[in-house]
């Protein structure tokens, strides 16, 4: 993941082993070229998520039509967006109907100035019905104010494939840590490139948000 993210020699960022884990459960690859190129490009052309939202809600290799979510989630005339369609398509895997009102409020709620993701983080990552804590992350993405992070909860669930304690503490140093010189740094550009890595997370964040403010419904 680390390699992928932030791999410095590419100009548009490619997760495909980002998205094989988030969003590989029951198959081998999934293609998420378009979602890569409408997610992250840097050209400042104007957005479209039609890709996006073929890829993310082809199931079975079928275009799925999602005009309902496209027009909820570019409605600007509400000051909250409800994504009951995207709900159902996207975060419902046993069946059931999962809400995500607080997901919904965080994501497109531009009135808070620190995001919490607590109910995201627990519809997210949730995979045995539990709650799972990944307030770390969240101070991660969000915060800028903290120069030291612990991963320990988002390490388990995001790289834990096998039920195993993955140990990430190295990724840790390197990625959040912008101020303590610790022993096993190979030098302070490791530093500085760990601080833009963090900070195009947060731009990859407001660029999403952007593309509901920008992109006209479809």
């Amino acid at each position: 993941m680390m390699g992928v993210l932030f791999d410095r020699s590419r100009e548009k960022v490619e997760l495909q082993s980002l998205i094989s884990v988030l969003f590989d459960r029951s198959r081998g690859k999934v293609e998420q070229r378009s979602m890569m190129g409408v997610l992250f490009d840097r050209t400042g052309r104007k957005v479209g998520l039609r890709s996006l939202i073929i890829v993310l809600f082809d199931r079975s290799r079928e275009k799925v039509e999602q005009r309902s979510m496209t027009v909820v989630l570019f409605d600007r005339s509400r000051g909250k967006v409800e994504l009951r369609s995207m709900i159902s398509v996207l975060f419902d895997r046993t069946g059931r109907k999962v809400g995500l009102w607080s997901l919904i409020s965080v994501l497109f709620d531009r009135s808070r100035e620190k995001v919490e993701l607590r109910s995201l983080i627990s519809v997210l990552f949730d995979r045995s019905r539990g709650k799972v804590e990944l307030r770390s992350m969240t101070v991660v993405l969000f915060d800028r104010s903290r120069s030291k992070v612990e991963l320990r909860s988002m390490t388990v669930v995001l790289f834990d494939r096998s039920r195993r304690k993955v140990d990430l503490r190295s990724m840790m140093d390197v990625l959040f840590d912008r101020t303590a010189q610790k022993a096993g740094m190979r030098s302070n550009r490791n530093l500085q490139h760990a601080k833009k890595s963090l900070d195009s997370s947060i731009q990859a964040l407001h660029f999403i948000k952007a593309i509901q403010s920008t992109t006209s419904p479809e």
